[in-house]
């Protein structure tokens, strides 16, 4: 007969804690220092093993850093030893670790961080830092900035994403707080470069602090090639948000869970009252993936902004539609192709595709509704990796020079 003992623990259990290390200013074997309201830990990321001694290493959010100013915040990054403390650490922030910014005060650098994979293909993994209180293009706007990272954790070049800088063909407004959270989500359009989601929980997409995801299709320069917007009023997002949901207050990438081929995408809108006053919710995305990415850089007209939308595999022999809307009735529409970008200034707006041979310009004629479709079969024997731009100028006495244009898009074959 066994004998029960009050001293047995169950430290075989499945689930349970065997040890643990802490890691703070006292602990852990991290040397800091750390102030005040530093916010150590605010958000987390893994990074792989960056100096290559078979254990993983992480990098460690203190939004509330002051190096520099008030609140411009901080990322250490913590070499670790395979009991969980702190072998060296190395701190990115306005004064430290290369990185020359700038940050202001209040930016909360740090406020997310996410680690992006070696997108330079030096082995060395990358890190995308949200920048929630940034001002670039106005009061809170927020900003992402991308780090190219040496092995010892200090920063090689950097790269900006904001209203003002690295390609986002997107207006933020004030307050939004791009940057409030990050996930990785693979490669949605088929590029072979790693794409993110970013949270602007404080965007007003249906109501004050509503809150939107920006889907961040990265250029290999990681620029923002294109961005796709989800909220309460676009991206196809059927769900209700309201007034200080915050959604994406936390974005988490999960993979492939219905082996369709895009990544999914769970966030979080800890604001939800629709069940009980601030009770919170969890929205799990499921994500499409295709050829085609929408680039903007649409020129309003009568109608508003004319919006082009293409849709077919690319593949030998199957179907395309590329279809253009809300453009002027009855009027001269070009359609501009080709297989390299311009981003020209052009009467009042941005000419994206290069339309020298083997491009082209195609003139055609809106229906009475101000919309033109094209239907078409794929040729075969295109290569894969082949891309062409589309977008339509179309004659409209109401566009500021006479013209409107449609955002462009991006086609690439699989």
């Amino acid at each position: 007969m066994l004998a029960s003992s009050p001293a047995v623990t169950a430290q075989h259990q499945a689930g349970h804690v065997a040890r643990e290390a802490k890691i703070d200013e006292a602990n852990g074997g991290f040397v800091g220092p750390l102030d005040h309201d530093d916010k150590f830990g605010v958000s987390l990321a893994a990074l792989g093993d960056l100096d290559d001694d078979g254990v993983v290493d992480v990098a460690v959010g203190a939004s509330g850093d002051d190096d520099g100013g008030l609140d411009r915040g901080a990322v250490w990054i913590l070499f670790l030893n395979a009991d969980g403390t702190v072998k060296a650490e190395q701190k990115i922030s306005s004064t430290a670790g290369g990185f020359t910014g700038p940050l202001l005060n209040n930016d909360r650098f740090a406020r997310a961080v996410a680690g992006i994979g070696g997108l330079e293909g030096d082995g060395v993994e990358d890190l995308a830092v949200g920048s929630e209180g940034d001002d670039d293009g106005g009061s809170g706007r927020g900003a992402v900035w991308i780090l190219f990272l040496n092995t010892d954790g200090t920063v090689k070049a950097q790269q900006k994403i904001s209203d003002l800088s690295g390609g986002l063909a997107a207006t933020l407004g004030n307050d939004d707080r791009f940057g409030s959270s990050i996930a990785v989500l693979g490669d949605l359009d088929g590029d072979d470069i790693t794409d993110i989601a970013v949270g602007a929980r404080r965007d007003d997409d249906g109501g004050t602090n509503a809150g939107a995801i920006w889907i961040l299709f990265l250029d290999d320069d990681e620029t923002c090639l294109a961005a796709t917007k989800i909220s309460a009023t676009t991206g196809n997002f059927a769900g209700t948000l309201g007034n200080a949901f915050q959604f994406a207050g936390a974005l988490a990438g999960l993979g492939d869970m219905n082996g369709d081929g895009p990544h999914e995408l769970i966030c979080s809108a800890p604001g939800d009252n629709t069940s009980g006053t601030t009770e919170g919710a969890q929205w799990v995305l499921f994500l499409v993936d295709g050829p085609w990415v929408d680039l903007a850089h649409a020129l309003a007209g009568v109608q508003g902004e004319p919006r082009l939308v293409g849709d077919g595999p690319l593949t030998g022999g199957s179907g395309i539609d590329i279809e253009l809307s809300r453009a002027a009735p009855s009027s001269t529409a070009w359609l501009v192709f080709g297989l390299a970008t311009l981003y020209l200034p052009f009467e009042s707006g941005i000419l994206v595709p290069d339309f020298s041979p083997p491009g082209n310009l195609l003139p055609l004629v809106t229906n009475g509704g101000g919309g033109l479709g094209i239907n078409a079969t794929w040729p075969t024997g295109v290569p894969g990796g082949v891309e062409i731009f589309f977008q339509y100028w179309i004659v409209d006495a109401a566009g500021p020079s006479g013209w409107a244009a449609s955002n462009a898009v991006r086609a690439t074959t699989p």
